[in-house]
Protein backbone atom coordinates (compact mmCIF):
# COMPACT_ATOMS: atom_id res chain seq x y z
CA UNK A 1 0.00 0.00 0.00
CA UNK A 2 1.46 3.34 -1.02
CA UNK A 3 1.27 5.78 1.90
CA UNK A 4 1.36 8.84 -0.40
CA UNK A 5 -2.08 8.03 -1.82
CA UNK A 6 -3.87 7.77 1.53
CA UNK A 7 -5.16 10.43 3.88
CA UNK A 8 -3.10 10.21 7.08
CA UNK A 9 -6.18 11.00 9.17
CA UNK A 10 -8.79 8.70 7.68
CA UNK A 11 -6.87 6.31 5.45
CA UNK A 12 -9.20 7.13 2.58
CA UNK A 13 -7.58 7.11 -0.84
CA UNK A 14 -6.82 10.56 -2.19
CA UNK A 15 -7.27 11.44 -5.84
CA UNK A 16 -4.38 10.41 -7.99
CA UNK A 17 -2.22 13.04 -9.67
CA UNK A 18 -4.05 12.70 -12.99
CA UNK A 19 -7.39 13.31 -11.28
CA UNK A 20 -6.02 16.39 -9.53
CA UNK A 21 -4.64 17.79 -12.77
CA UNK A 22 -7.92 17.14 -14.60
CA UNK A 23 -9.83 18.93 -11.83
CA UNK A 24 -7.45 21.91 -11.99
CA UNK A 25 -7.78 22.02 -15.76
CA UNK A 26 -11.59 21.89 -15.52
CA UNK A 27 -11.61 24.67 -12.90
CA UNK A 28 -9.37 26.86 -15.07
CA UNK A 29 -11.50 26.28 -18.17
CA UNK A 30 -14.70 26.99 -16.21
CA UNK A 31 -13.18 30.22 -14.87
CA UNK A 32 -12.23 31.31 -18.41
CA UNK A 33 -15.77 30.59 -19.66
CA UNK A 34 -17.31 32.45 -16.70
CA UNK A 35 -15.11 35.47 -17.41
CA UNK A 36 -16.12 35.38 -21.10
CA UNK A 37 -19.82 35.10 -20.20
CA UNK A 38 -19.60 38.02 -17.74
CA UNK A 39 -17.90 40.11 -20.43
CA UNK A 40 -20.71 39.42 -22.91
CA UNK A 41 -23.34 40.08 -20.26
CA UNK A 42 -21.76 43.41 -19.30
CA UNK A 43 -21.58 44.48 -22.94
CA UNK A 44 -25.14 43.46 -23.69
CA UNK A 45 -26.66 44.72 -20.44
CA UNK A 46 -25.13 48.15 -20.99
CA UNK A 47 -26.60 48.39 -24.47
CA UNK A 48 -29.81 50.33 -24.95
CA UNK A 49 -31.13 47.58 -27.21
CA UNK A 50 -32.49 45.87 -24.12
CA UNK A 51 -34.83 48.77 -23.42
CA UNK A 52 -35.62 50.12 -26.88
CA UNK A 53 -37.99 48.62 -29.42
CA UNK A 54 -36.20 47.05 -32.38
CA UNK A 55 -36.41 49.42 -35.36
CA UNK A 56 -37.54 48.20 -38.76
CA UNK A 57 -35.07 47.83 -41.60
CA UNK A 58 -36.79 50.70 -43.43
CA UNK A 59 -36.33 53.05 -40.47
CA UNK A 60 -32.66 52.16 -40.24
CA UNK A 61 -31.98 52.35 -43.98
CA UNK A 62 -33.49 55.85 -44.04
CA UNK A 63 -30.68 57.08 -41.77
CA UNK A 64 -27.92 54.93 -43.32
CA UNK A 65 -27.92 52.07 -40.80
CA UNK A 66 -28.79 48.36 -40.74
CA UNK A 67 -29.09 45.69 -38.05
CA UNK A 68 -27.97 42.07 -37.64
CA UNK A 69 -28.63 39.44 -35.01
CA UNK A 70 -25.59 38.33 -33.04
CA UNK A 71 -25.77 34.51 -32.80
CA UNK A 72 -23.76 34.33 -29.56
CA UNK A 73 -25.85 36.78 -27.54
CA UNK A 74 -29.20 36.70 -29.34
CA UNK A 75 -29.27 40.52 -29.49
CA UNK A 76 -29.19 42.88 -32.43
CA UNK A 77 -26.20 45.02 -33.23
CA UNK A 78 -26.28 47.97 -35.62
CA UNK A 79 -23.87 49.06 -38.33
CA UNK A 80 -23.64 51.84 -40.88
CA UNK A 81 -24.30 50.85 -44.48
CA UNK A 82 -20.71 51.74 -45.38
CA UNK A 83 -19.58 49.44 -42.50
CA UNK A 84 -17.50 52.19 -40.93
CA UNK A 85 -19.21 51.92 -37.52
CA UNK A 86 -20.73 49.05 -35.50
CA UNK A 87 -22.58 49.52 -32.20
CA UNK A 88 -24.89 47.64 -29.82
CA UNK A 89 -27.03 50.73 -29.22
CA UNK A 90 -30.04 51.46 -31.41
CA UNK A 91 -29.04 54.50 -33.50
CA UNK A 92 -32.65 55.69 -33.51
CA UNK A 93 -32.93 55.68 -29.72
CA UNK A 94 -33.15 59.03 -28.06
CA UNK A 95 -30.65 59.32 -25.26
CA UNK A 96 -31.19 61.50 -22.23
CA UNK A 97 -28.13 62.73 -20.40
Amino acid sequence: MDESTFDPFGNFPLEDTVGKNENKFTMIENAKQDKHNRSILQTVSSASTLMDPIPSDEELFAIGWAKALDPKTGYYYYFTLDRSKTVWENPLATTTV
